[in-house]
């Protein structure tokens, strides 16, 4: 029969084995359902069974403390604390006597392998269960758990590119001090065409250079870093042409200097302003 030339599902017969599998479905979902909350009640009632059998002293406070020193003597391996419900509020459920025991005297055996082994205590690094002593820097050799070896070998690399430029500027070398936000500090510069611009390590980033006013031990601009002493050179020299007066403080110069100064540190391009491949470095 069809209405509307479409086929009437109601009037089909094989649409009865369709209805017979969702009246299965239901059931097979009232079945679940129930054996969920059978579940549920059987879980409590063994839980309420296992409770009845607890004696008061289970969920003493002193009980727990004498369980908590006997595992940090190393007397028992471990320890079961039930909160399942019926009736069990933190009893004590079970003692272990075997396996292995973290503790022993009240002290890791990690510290004991430090105090028998390595005759030493146990320094632990912040954040990591590593003995400062047993693993120390491997820059500068330092024990000390506050001791950052990442910055102690960036210092190391930078050390090593300073001294390598140091040495190859000459008579140019010179020394300058420097100021930071933790204060000021002496520094190896070299001197540039510009007079009262020094080149000058950045910090926190081995093998770069930056400008800065020799008077002051004050950066021109934080955000430039040139990748060489070359290139640094070459910016001093750009400078240098404005005719600036750097022997002077710039922030006591007129309005009008100092938009030249700040207009010509920003036509500064520290990629563009290095060596040719082949130039010295």
């Amino acid at each position: 029969m069809r209405q509307y030339g479409y086929e009437n599902p109601r009037a089909n017969d094989s649409s009865e084995p369709v209805r017979a599998m969702a009246r299965r479905l239901v059931e097979t979902r009232q079945w679940i359902h129930n054996r969920d909350e059978y579940i549920a009640e059987l879980i409590a009632e063994q839980a309420a069974a296992r409770h009845a059998g607890h004696r008061a002293w289970r969920r003493w406070k002193l009980t727990h403390q004498l369980a908590g020193h006997a595992y940090v003597l190393g007397l028992i391996s471990s320890s079961g604390v039930d909160y399942g419900g019926g009736g069990c509020n933190g009893c004590l459920t079970a003692v272990g006597w075997r396996g292995r025991r973290p503790y022993v005297l009240g002290l890791r055996l990690e510290q004991w392998s430090c105090l028998l082994v390595g005759r030493h205590r146990r320094r632990e690094l912040p954040g990591e269960d590593i003995c400062a002593v047993c693993a120390p820097c491997w820059v500068c050799r330092s024990t000390d758990p506050l001791h950052d070896a990442w910055q102690c070998e960036n210092d190391r690399d930078q050390r090593r590119i300073v001294d390598r430029e140091i040495a190859q500027a000459g008579d140019a070398a010179s020394r300058v001090m420097l100021s930071t936000q933790d204060g000021a500090r002496e520094v190896d510069a070299i001197r540039t065409a510009c007079t009262g611009l020094l080149v000058t390590p950045q910090l926190l980033a081995p093998g770069t250079w930056t400008l800065t006013h020799e008077p002051t031990g004050l950066r021109l601009r934080t955000d430039i870093a040139f990748n060489n002493v070359a290139a640094a050179q070459t910016g001093a020299r750009r400078l240098a042409a404005t005719g600036l007066p750097f022997i002077t403080d710039p922030r006591d110069w007129n309005p009008d200097l100092q938009q030249v100064l700040f207009d010509t540190l920003d036509e500064l391009d520290p990629d563009e302003l290095a060596p040719a491949a082949g130039a010295r470095q």
